[in-house]
């Protein structure tokens, strides 16, 4: 059921079911480290960030324990040290929540988009899937745990990149509009790496595999995956600033995550945020660590 007809749905819902407008916007700022994954021992580079995020949708309580939401959204991001990673994104998200007594709820949520990036053979569509366990034992504390699945596929098809994520989190009151949290996630998939020319085995290899022709686009699509590009002409570096002399390449990965939070509200919906995260994981190339941190403020309607 597309994100349209289901805005219609809940537009056209009776009265007595409780049918609200919902939204958000937002804005921060922060730092990725190692945005190109380089593995331990290796120079890293880094960039800061700016963000920004808007949505706005349609919500809809059929009954006591049931909540369904549908709208539309808008994300943006800017790397000034590594331009080719900036964005704007559109997409539309769908969620349900469903209460099973007093405590604990299921929440499924499913989402697309697409995103334009300063570096056009990036840009492309994306779905995220996403199923979670939540307990609320106490008022103040929330315990999450779930499955989320990702694909994103790029006009140049060696920045096509999905992954499978378990996570859980805790979050708790701490005081008065005030919450803390930490979380931590697994995840596999393929990523995007990079390697310095001149490139050597095992890397050369997995090179070769990935790197579509240059400027024809092939291999893009969800059908892709390692060695289905046309690898004839691999090997030649692209991107600018930081990704200049690098060479892209697609492999397996597995990393661990883990990410305090923190969130105050200071005025009715408004409110402040901050969030660190620290990824360890390993790939063909070896172990790799990233960090990212973002801060900024919100507004919930």
């Amino acid at each position: 059921m597309g994100p349209g007809l289901c805005l219609a749905l809940l537009l056209l819902a009776p009265d007595e079911s409780r049918v609200a407008l919902e939204g958000q916007v937002g804005a921060g700022g922060g730092y990725e480290g190692n945005v190109t994954l380089a593995p331990s021992g290796e120079p890293t580079s880094g960039s800061a960030l700016a963000a920004a995020w808007a949505g706005l949708g349609v919500g809809w309580d059929p009954g006591e324990t049931t909540h369904l939401s549908a709208g539309l959204r808008y994300d943006g991001a800017y790397y000034p040290d590594a331009t080719d990673l900036s964005r704007n994104a559109a997409g539309a998200d769908l969620l349900w929540i469903q209460g099973i007594g007093e405590v604990v709820a299921v929440i499924a949520a499913a989402g697309g988009a697409w995103s334009w990036y300063s570096d056009p053979a990036r840009s492309g569509p994306g779905i995220a899937l996403r199923a979670t366990l939540r307990v609320k034992p106490w008022d103040w504390l929330a315990v999450r745990a779930g499955y989320a699945y990702s694909q994103r596929w790029a006009d140049v098809d060696v920045y096509s990149t999905s992954s499978n994520r378990i996570f859980g989190s805790v979050e708790g009151r701490i005081a008065t509009g005030i919450y803390l949290g930490l979380g931590y996630a697994w995840q596999t998939g393929e990523q995007t790496f990079y390697a310095s020319v001149p490139v050597t085995t095992p890397v050369a290899a997995l090179r070769t595999e990935t790197r579509p022709a240059t400027g024809s686009g092939a291999g893009s699509g969800p059908g892709s995956g390692p060695g289905t590009g046309s690898g004839g002409s691999g090997g030649t570096p692209q991107g600018s600033g930081v990704f200049e002399n690098l060479v892209p390449y697609r492999a397996s990965t597995t990393d661990n995550t883990v990410t305090p939070t923190f969130e105050a509200a200071i005025w009715e919906a408004l409110y402040l945020f901050a969030s660190y995260s620290y990824t360890w994981g390993s790939s063909v190339e070896g172990s790799y660590t990233a960090q990212f941190g973002l801060a900024g403020a919100g507004y919930r309607f």
